[in-house]
């Protein structure tokens, strides 16, 4: 059950194998304890990156060597990244579904509005002692929701463009947190046809975390045009499969579906919290007032 109501932690894994693109560890002190903390970003196309947060400490609850903080100790000593060796000497990494964790966040913003992000964790990264032609970066999740929409998507002109995005609410061990994803044409069209909201499901596919680097042409009248460089980021998760709806006759069993009371029940939770944090960060600033409702959010 989660911390704060009484749901199943939803499973949100991650498994990613790759290149140890940036290491951005450091050894700290935090109340009285060794800590290691900080970011790896692992590469696992041209222009694909994850980036999972760390922080480790390197005691356990119970007092006991934390086995993953000497991991740890090893990847900052011995691994090697694309951003200090070069991409060809660097360090290829696993991070094992067991691992790997994808955790959504929301939080109350400088501005006073609320965002959802997520990030990707984990405590033990190996590195890839396989044969090198077997070598296959790639970057997956599998994620548990309840559903709460599944619609066409459509461009900026309102045109329909084939795929379908996916909205959910994901039990964690906090509270419950909203979750966006998106299908293909082929995958769309199933999801559509024969998933609907409330559902709860067992979605598969990809992470595409992509940063490129294009040249953006800025016209002018006179002398030649002027050209600038801007780096441009796209993140998606995109569905490559799915199980049954949960708690439907299937060929494989499933677990118990969500309560969709309960998860209701979270959902209101989970915005009264969010609206004391705004709350209080106006009070900080000495304009107390009510929240302005927020919008855009999926509900059932």
């Amino acid at each position: 059950m989660t911390e704060t109501t009484n749901l199943r932690e939803a499973d949100a894994k991650v498994e990613v194998v790759g290149i140890l693109s940036e290491k951005k560890l450091e050894e700290v002190t935090v109340d009285g304890k060794k800590t290691i903390r900080g970011e790896l970003v692992i590469q696992t196309g041209d222009i694909n990156f994850v980036t999972f947060n760390v922080y480790v400490n390197e005691k356990k609850k119970d007092g006991n060597d934390n086995p993953a903080y000497a991991g740890m100790k090893t990847i900052m000593e011995e691994y090697n990244s694309v951003a200090k060796v070069g991409k060809e000497n660097a360090t290829k990494v696993v991070v094992g579904d067991r691992s790997g964790q994808f955790r959504p966040n929301s939080y109350v913003g400088s501005d006073k509005q609320v965002h959802v992000g997520a990030r990707y964790q984990s405590m033990f990264f190996n590195e890839y002692k396989g044969e090198p032609d077997a070598f296959s970066p790639h970057a997956n999740f599998e994620i548990e929701l309840a559903v709460s929409s599944i619609v066409p998507e459509t461009d900026k002109d309102g045109e329909e463009t084939g795929r379908a995005v996916v909205k959910g609410w994901m039990p964690t061990y906090s509270g419950i947190e909203p979750v966006t994803l998106v299908a293909e044409e082929e995958v769309a069209s199933v999801l559509l046809d024969d998933y609907a909201p409330n559902d709860t499901v067992k979605f598969f596919g990809d992470i595409v975390n992509s940063r490129a680097e294009i040249d953006e042409t800025i016209p002018v009248k006179i002398g030649k045009p002027k050209v600038r460089r801007k780096t441009v980021y796209k993140s998606e998760m995109i569905i490559t499969g799915a199980s049954d709806p949960y708690g439907e006759d299937s060929e494989f069993p499933t677990p118990e579906p969500y309560d969709i009371e309960a998860i209701r029940k979270a959902i209101t939770d989970r915005e009264m919290k969010l609206d004391e944090e705004i709350k209080k960060a106006k009070d900080a600033e000495g304009k107390v007032g009510t929240p302005k409702a927020r919008t855009g959010l999926p509900s059932f």
